[in-house]
């Protein structure tokens, strides 16, 4: 019954870590297509909407590129811990350990919601952008 149980919580942490980069990989193409279709827009002039895009773009750009290093180096050190020695592991490292992988988790979090703000209101200013280059 334990190993049903066992099996089930890796089932759905792998799903959760399968959807996170699914998201932060289509936020990332998004921002990717953003920043070049901005780019390529603002060669006949620029404002500062599009240049505004652009540096929200960036920003997007690196928050989730953080989202990503902090995953990776999470999983490189639970592959330490796994593979090292269990008697090196003391309460003070599982506490250092344990307290880092949340305060990382929290930034992972609040960078990806922040990504997502960020891409309304890149949206909002491309509509912004178009409405006062028709008018």
């Amino acid at each position: 019954m334990t190993d049903k149980y066992e099996g089930r919580i890796q089932q759905v942490i792998d799903r959760y870590i399968q959807a996170s980069y699914g998201l932060w990989n289509a936020l990332l193409t998004v921002n990717g297509l953003i920043l070049a279709a901005a780019t390529m827009v603002s060669g006949d002039q620029v404002s500062y909407l599009k240049l505004l895009v652009v540096v929200l773009a960036l920003v997007s750009i690196a928050l989730l590129t953080y989202n990503y290093v902090a995953m990776k180096i999470t999983y490189f050190r639970i592959g330490e811990v796994v593979s090292g020695n269990p008697d090196d592991l003391t309460s003070e490292k599982k506490e250092k350990d344990i307290s880092l992988s949340l305060a990382r988790n929290k930034r992972v979090k609040w960078f990806e919601n922040s990504c997502l703000g960020i891409l309304f209101v890149q949206a909002l200013l491309l509509v912004a952008s178009f409405a006062c280059a028709i008018a």
